[in-house]
């Protein structure tokens, strides 16, 4: 599954470049931060019997890498292919619910690891010296969790996802421009977490145009 990444990369460069004259290429690096407001249910713990305890989370702020694609439809108006990674983790806290099994799970993070693919829209205003933007988009989430240690339990999910985004872009040759972009990713997640993520995120990254 990991080799997924540099496909969908490589796909995201071949096939734009074969079909269209003009393509739109940035590599993009940032911060995103995390949801407060996660449940889940933890592992090795039980509140009654056959049930899992849920406990309250935070999703931890972390790097978050990706690729924008953007090929010119008509006009100002843009096709856009995203693809990013994050790992992160959710922190939950028993509190007084239960004495867990496995006594340190009570604190224990959950290793999270999100890979988006979304394709969209997109929609620029030409300035003087910047070009403002918006855009969204919506694809899947690919969702891989696991709890560390003894009660280690992977999860391997593909989600509903969606993202609105706002930025600039900033000619620097007419070949190349720095973008600078902030999106709020909505994600649905597996069963056990009851609730979606939503998060929000700041990248930069420099914008190539074939």
């Amino acid at each position: 599954m990991r080799h997924w990444v540099p496909l969908s990369l490589l796909l995201l460069v071949a096939v734009p470049a074969a079909l269209f004259a003009e393509i739109e290429i940035t590599p993009v690096a940032g911060y995103r931060f995390g949801d407060t407001s996660t449940t889940t249910h933890i592992p090795g713990t039980y509140c009654a019997p056959g049930q899992f305890c849920m406990a309250e989370g935070n999703s931890r702020d972390s790097e978050v890498f990706g690729v924008l694609l953007d090929v010119p439809i008509r006009g100002d108006l843009m096709l856009e292919f995203l693809v990013q990674r994050q790992k992160t983790a959710v922190r939950a806290d028993l509190g007084v619910l239960a004495t867990p099994l496995i006594p340190e799970i009570s604190t224990a993070e959950e290793e999270l690891e999100l890979i988006h693919f979304q394709l969209g829209l997109a929609r620029q205003w030409r300035l003087r010296k910047l070009t403002p933007y918006a855009a969204f988009g919506a694809g899947i989430a690919r969702i891989e969790s696991r709890w560390p240690g003894e009660v280690s339990t992977a999860v391997d999910d593909r989600r509903f996802s969606a993202s609105l985004a706002g930025g600039v872009k900033i000619p620097v040759a007419d070949w190349l421009g720095v973008r600078l972009e902030t999106r709020a990713h909505y994600t649905e997640m597996p069963e056990r977490f009851h609730e979606a993520l939503f998060q929000v995120e700041l990248t930069s990254g420099l914008s190539f145009r074939f």
